[in-house]
């Protein structure tokens, strides 16, 4: 009875925020209940390493360390897809977890100065991990050498109820300064994979949607391919229509974003990813396009909604209560969290490995 109750209350929450949009649709359904939240204060350089681990996002498909957008010098940003190992050709080599492009690099520019946490004062820094809603949050309030003020909040996440979609939306205000924002994003095929496609990019790309953008690859040492597809949208007030330019190469997307931004309003970048493999049968490049092609026809808010959706129905069954211990409830949902992430009922041919998905430590490997 109890049950019912909750799910018929979380239900008419997601009605009543359907037809927001997805950055402001989630900031409705945050959890506020500590005991369901990581939360990082601040920002510690020697300590990123740990922290990218532990705010890891994943779906038991792919999964994604949790870095900052912008990078740092001791980041190890990082996607991996279960089940895709790379082989060297060095003897006595083993099979280990490959690491995939990274699709969460955005960096931003205000008026051609990078915004940066190494330069000026962070006024406020933290990343939230949602254990409830599977969400990683990030809020970054920042002032710059010259004295502008800028608000960040984004969020990410791995959706649970479409394993092969990945959203990212960053929303900046500037505070105290009308400026040129600039986002700049990139993904790149690591060294030692074969680039794919190459010579068909614009052939194959849909005229109808130019702004869909694939990047495929060989895995080193095993007849596997990985294909993912990517598009961005902007969304801003701005009096001026922002503009938007895109550089592929073999093996490399490079997109930038730029629109003028008076003080105080808000402008979005919203991005989505869809990716395949050749272990899920048929070509995994086109089915990434015609998956992000129905994915963005339907609206970023839909897919919120079903990923939110999923990961209540599934607390349902996998949460345990504790009474009169925070700690130890929040410490045993986080727990939960990554080994729900981890796992994928969907595949039987492939196992939780002893980092899940959030770092490459003991190569993915089963013990």
């Amino acid at each position: 009875m109890d049950v019912q109750h909750k799910s018929n209350s979380f239900q008419e929450e997601l009605q009543k925020v359907r037809d927001r949009t997805a950055a402001a649709l989630l900031s409705q359904l945050r959890t506020n209940d500590r005991r369901w939240l990581l939360i990082d204060e601040g920002f510690t350089l020697a300590r990123e390493h740990e922290t990218e681990s532990l705010f890891a996002i994943a779906n038991g498909y792919i999964g994604n360390r949790g870095s900052l957008a912008e990078g740092s010098f001791l980041s190890a940003p990082a996607t991996f897809v279960s089940g895709v190992f790379q082989q060297s050709d060095i003897p006595g080599s083993v099979p280990e977890l490959m690491v995939l492009p990274d699709w969460t690099g955005v960096r931003i520019w205000i008026d051609d100065e990078p915004l940066s946490m190494q330069q000026g004062d962070v006024l406020q820094h933290r990343r939230i991990l949602d254990f409830r809603r599977g969400i990683l949050w990030r809020e970054w309030r920042h002032c710059d050498p010259a004295g502008k003020i800028t608000r960040i909040m984004a969020f990410r996440l791995a959706s649970l109820s479409d394993r092969h979609l990945l959203l990212h939306s960053i929303t900046l205000t500037p505070e105290n300064h009308s400026s040129v924002i600039r986002f700049e994003s990139a993904m790149e095929a690591p060294d030692r994979a074969v680039s794919l496609l190459a010579p068909e990019w614009k052939a194959r790309r849909n005229s109808a949607r130019p702004n869909v953008l694939p990047l495929a690859l060989r895995v080193p040492g095993r007849n596997t391919t990985v294909a993912f597809g990517l598009t961005s949208q902007m969304l801003h007030s701005a009096p001026k229509a922002g503009c938007r330019t895109i550089r592929m190469e073999p093996g490399r997307i490079m997109e930038h974003c730029e629109v003028e931004v008076e003080a105080g309003t808000q402008c979005h970048l919203q991005r989505i990813v869809s990716v395949f493999t050749s272990r899920d049968g048929g070509d995994p490049f086109e089915s990434s396009m015609e998956h992000l092609r129905d994915v963005a026809a339907n609206g970023n808010e839909s897919a919120v909604l079903e990923h939110a959706s999923a990961w209540e129905s599934r607390w349902k069954a996998a949460d345990i209560e504790i009474e009169g211990d925070d700690a130890l409830q929040r410490a045993l949902r986080f727990a939960a969290y990554h080994l729900i992430s981890a796992a994928n009922p969907d595949d039987s041919w492939v196992s939780i490995g002893a980092r899940t998905l959030s770092g490459p430590g003991y190569k993915g490997h089963v013990f």
